[in-house]
């Protein structure tokens, strides 16, 4: 399974170091490989948006293309994790079944 996202506005560097982040992610943070191209735009747009920012005399492009990616992978798990929305605690269906105070079921979802 390839990855069609196209990305024309960066090095080599920085396109080899998001795909390779991504293919990371599948598989941890509840993220699957359908989530890959997803992923990739996520931080390639976060990059895109944060190269006005690049300074030469504070670090080297390729540091701060590494940093900007981390960060962004950062707060994408953060945001993954966060309360309603954390993977780990859908551990059940509304369609399960309850016992109740008379010994009766009654579907989860009431």
């Amino acid at each position: 399974m390839g990855s069609d996202n196209r990305f024309d506005a960066l090095d080599g560097y920085a396109l080899n170091l998001i795909k390779y982040k991504a293919r990371q992610l599948v598989g941890r943070a509840g993220f699957t490989p359908s989530d890959r191209d997803d992923l990739e735009q996520e931080m390639l747009l976060d990059l895109i948006q944060r190269m006005p920012k690049y300074d030469p005399d504070r670090a080297g492009a390729r540091t701060f293309i590494a940093r900007m990616v981390a960060h962004k992978i950062a707060d994408i798990i953060l945001a993954r994790k966060a309360g309603m929305r954390d993977f780990r605690i859908c551990f059940c269906s509304l369609d399960d079944h309850l016992e109740d105070e008379e010994g009766g079921l009654i579907d989860l979802e009431e």
